[in-house]
Formats: C-alpha cells, structure tokens, sequence
C-alpha cells in the first residue's frame, strides 16, 4: 500500500512539475527613433506603417530550469513570407551582426530585434524551447 501511494505522489509530482508553463508572460514595446509621440499621433495608419520601429520583447519566465532558447517570430501575419525568425541560446547574452540583443536576468529575458519598416501592424510570436525539444508558444499578438 505505502509503495502504490508513493508512486501516486511521484507520479502527480511529475505532472504538476510538467504542466507549468514556462513564459508567465511577455510584454512587446515598441519604440520609434525618428519620430515623437506628437508626431506619431498625427499620423494617419499609411504614413505610419512606413515609420521605423524597433522592437523589445520582454518574456517573464515563471520556470528558466531545462530551458535550451527562445525563438521570436515577427511579421505580418501568422506564417507569412516575411517573417523574421531568430533563436535565441537561453543563457548566451549579447548583441549580434544583425542587429539584435539578449540578454536574461534571473527570470526576465529582454530581446531586442532591431529595427522594423513598412508594416501597419506586427504578428509577434515567442516559443521556449526546453533542452528536451518540447517546446511552449507564450504569445501570439498583433501589434498596432
């Protein structure tokens, strides 16, 4: 009896520790280099749309353990032809040739993806990916 309650412990043990997620969230900001607040406003849709826009996403993990790399994706729509995909090693900061920054402090990861020109509106999805291959999407948004 005390070895079939032991195995039921572990076994729910083993499946709560499996189901948590692992992006508890993920914030996306925008910023605009050559352009004010005033004059973004001003602005209609079109005009806009051909504003360069940088990008940061910061991703709270509520778990980092067993964490291999976070992937971004960035375009217009979902599987789109211009989407912009990158890999990012989980604990290797820095800033690389094309533009983008990592960088992971305790449970929060900031990703810079450089800049961005010509959309209306972004598609932004953030994947972890786990050293075992399973991996959890954490975001699929639009941004205007």
């Amino acid at each position: 009896m005390n070895k079939i309650f032991a195995t039921l412990c572990f076994s729910i043990l083993y499946f709560v520790s499996y189901s948590q997620h692992s992006i508890s969230s993920v914030e996306i900001n925008p910023s605009y280099p050559n352009a004010t607040s005033s004059q973004l406003s001003s602005m209609n849709t079109e005009t806009r749309a051909h504003v360069l826009t940088n990008l940061t996403i910061e991703i709270n993990m509520s778990n980092v353990s067993n964490m291999d790399r976070i992937a971004v994706m960035v375009g217009l729509t979902e599987g789109g032809s211009d989407l912009f995909y990158k890999e990012f090693d989980f604990d290797t900061p820095g800033t690389f040739a094309d533009g983008t920054s990592y960088s992971r402090s305790g449970n929060m990861v900031t990703i810079s993806l450089g800049g961005f020109s010509g959309y209306g509106a972004y598609y932004t999805e953030v994947v972890a990916i786990q050293t075992n291959g399973s991996s959890e999407t954490g975001i699929r948004a639009a941004l205007n």
